[in-house]
């Protein structure tokens, strides 16, 4: 999907507090956001659920008038029956693709993924 229009001055000021410098002002901003999300469900219970949601971000600094963008999403294993080869080999893939960009990435949004995921009524997460 792809949207795009006018960030009002409350979201940016939103956003600014979250920590997207965005400079001094608080005007309005133009965006452009983009994504892609998919579900794979298999019909065989021995295959996992698989999940991704990757995004793009684009906002224009009101007092710059300069582009600040930022990527965002993740991806997800759920199956019904644990196969702990099917989990190693996912997470050494995505560790794989982080890496690629810095050695950190990893294990810090593997934390954000695991409290994200949490299944409290299983007490695990995904």
């Amino acid at each position: 999907s792809t949207v795009f229009g006018e960030l009002p001055a409350a979201a940016v000021a939103q956003m600014k507090s979250r920590g997207v410098k965005l400079g001094d002002s608080d005007q309005k901003a133009p965006f452009f956001a983009c994504g892609v999300s998919l579900v794979i469900h298999p019909k065989n219970p021995m295959a996992p659920t698989v999940h991704a949601n990757y995004r793009y971000f684009e906002v224009v600094d009101p007092a710059t008038k300069k582009p600040i963008w930022w990527f965002g999403g993740g991806s997800d294993l759920t199956p019904s029956y644990l196969f702990e080869e099917d989990a190693v080999e996912f997470h050494t893939l995505q560790k794989e693709a982080c890496d690629k960009h810095d050695p950190s990435f990893f294990s810090r949004f593997k934390k954000w993924c695991d409290e994200y995921f949490y299944l409290p009524h299983r007490k695990e997460t995904r």
